[in-house]
């Protein structure tokens, strides 16, 4: 079962972000896509690789600024505590966040029984990033 978290990232079907159980809805949709690929990856990302991700076609410069606006996206709808900035990087403070696809991973991970593979499973809501483009 879910632990008491500040923030819920299910990525598991159509992206959905939540605050204190309250639905987040985020006006850029590359701020999604940001929050999306930091709680898949667990892990912090270069800055350069975000953008290379993202704005692959901008010129550095326009990426990075590209890359702070969304960011700001997140911390204006979500807060600051959401991301951790350090050494050129940027990654979800997963203290504070529970995914959906970090549940999956450990509940497969558990010695499989019916009852973890039925929890596992009800983790899924549909195609993975439905309406996502």
């Amino acid at each position: 079962m879910m632990d008491v978290s500040e923030y819920e990232v299910k990525i598991l079907g159509a992206p959905e972000l939540f605050k204190d159980g309250r639905h987040i809805s985020l006006s850029r949709q590359k701020s999604i896509g940001l929050i999306v690929y930091l709680a898949a990856t667990e892990r912090r990302a270069a800055r350069e690789e975000l953008v290379e991700l993202f704005w692959p076609d901008a010129s550095p410069g326009r990426g990075l600024a590209s890359l702070r606006t969304s960011l700001n996206t997140i911390r204006s709808a979500l807060g600051d505590d959401i991301l951790i900035f350090e050494n050129g990087g940027v990654s979800l403070n997963f203290r504070l966040i529970w995914t959906d696809l970090k549940s999956f991973r450990e509940a497969i991970q558990k010695t499989i029984t019916f009852e973890v593979m039925a929890s596992a499973a009800g983790l899924w809501r549909g195609d993975s990033l439905k309406g996502f483009t």
